[in-house]
């Protein structure tokens, strides 16, 4: 998946509070420290679904950060989910989570399938048919990639607006 360098949008974001002596510009502070992640043949089902479910509220926190309101969240119909239904402004956008370990085979967003992608538009067009939109939003589907170094590395997230 190719992306030009305008439609990156990079945040800078660290789990623990920086230090208030020497930090002119402090950096966003996510109150939730990081978990322990492996890779995912090494997970079982239940710890996936908790390391799903973490970074789903991280990419919410940094998208509401970012100016996004969250309307929904895991919205689900038989055979298609959206991780997020986020607006900002006129734009109605549908947010695909992928995250991994830093040691994983590649980024995040590669992992999002053909089939991944027509199973949340058809989600999409569920949520919209339950939720009527007045003055025609601008629909809209993002990746949010959170890559996870380790307990003491921190995370890399990207936010990919318009990735699919």
């Amino acid at each position: 998946m190719q992306h030009s360098a305008e439609s990156l949008c990079y945040c800078d974001w660290r789990t623990e509070e920086p230090p208030r002596h020497n930090s002119r510009t402090p950096r966003p502070f996510l109150p939730e420290r990081n978990p322990t992640l492996t890779t995912p043949c090494e997970i079982p089902a239940r710890a996936r679904a908790a390391r799903g479910a973490w970074a789903e509220h991280l990419a919410e926190a940094v998208l509401v950060a970012c100016g996004y309101a969250t309307l929904d969240r895991r919205y689900r119909i038989p055979g298609g989910e959206i991780d997020l239904v986020v607006r900002r402004g006129a734009d109605l956008v549908f947010v695909e989570v992928k995250a991994r370990a830093a040691d994983g085979a590649g980024e995040p967003e590669c992992f999002l399938a053909e089939g991944q992608r027509r199973r949340v538009r058809r989600a999409a067009l569920a949520w919209l048919a339950a939720h009527p939109q007045s003055g025609g939003p601008r629909l809209r589907f993002d990746v949010v990639a959170i890559v996870h170094h380790g307990p003491d590395g921190g995370v890399d997230i990207r936010h990919l607006p318009g990735a699919f």
